[in-house]
């Protein structure tokens, strides 16, 4: 028997707590069977901790291993910059209480609707503990070769901040980062199932970023005038915090 089932996901939170709170406001009136988050709740934003400890907690999110995660369980890559390093460290002493949490987070899971094989993950392995780089222009054919050991007909990702729905042999879909960008609305994805059709919809979630810089500077987060121009968009940062 064909069910009607729906389907919430985002990505990449990365420690933006109003712009989680203003997401799952928002899926919270959708009665959802399921949401999924795909990996990076923390670094980058101040509520890193605050951020996996609600994702983790609701039992009604799935939540999925990121590379920000992985960091705190393997270490920093050598390969992040130094300034990157010490806003990283930072960021894995805020959530070391949660330390068992984290480590137990799986890097894909996946879930079957009416025949449709979904997985649900934060981007393509180089192998079983490490992601591949990001591809800048992906489309049908390199997303193809990224994922090609994922046995499912959709797969949800995110690591790329930038929403995109590909189609190549498989139909690969990124929300966009819930938590970082230039602009105040928080990014997520619908996929609705009734018989053995489905709908996605795409929907932005206007929320009020303040709070975000004021705790930037209060928690006197690592890098944090580079952050809030890179991730979150604040012109003249370094104005903010003279």
């Amino acid at each position: 028997m064909n069910k009607n089932i729906k389907i919430g996901v985002f990505t990449d939170v990365h420690g933006n707590l109003p712009a989680l709170l203003a997401g799952l406001n928002f899926l919270d009136k959708q009665h959802c069977d399921y949401i999924y988050h795909t990996g990076d709740a923390i670094g980058f934003g101040p509520f890193s901790r605050e951020c996996i400890e609600m994702i983790t907690d609701l039992p009604n999110i799935h939540a999925i291993m990121g590379n920000h995660e992985q960091y705190f369980i393997y270490g920093i890559p050598c390969s992040v910059r130094d300034l990157e390093k010490v806003h990283h460290r930072w960021v894995n002493s805020t959530v070391r209480p949660l330390g068992d949490v984290i480590s137990k987070l799986k890097y894909v899971e996946y879930l079957t609707v009416n025949d449709t094989r979904i997985a649900f993950m934060h981007y393509g392995m180089l192998n079983e503990n490490k992601f591949n780089r990001i591809i800048e222009k992906p489309n049908g054919n390199n997303l193809d070769i990224l994922f090609n050991n994922i046995d499912a007909d959709i797969i949800f990702y995110g690591h790329n901040h930038e929403s995109s729905d590909i189609i190549g042999k498989k139909r690969y879909i990124n929300p966009g980062s819930m938590g970082c960008s230039r602009d105040s609305y928080a990014r997520l994805i619908i996929i609705e199932f009734n018989s053995r059709k489905y709908k996605i919809t795409k929907h932005k979630i206007l929320y009020d970023k303040s709070d975000l810089f004021i705790q930037l500077n209060e928690r006197d987060v690592p890098g944090k005038e580079y952050i809030a121009e890179a991730f979150f968009g604040l012109s003249n940062s370094k104005n903010l915090y003279d």
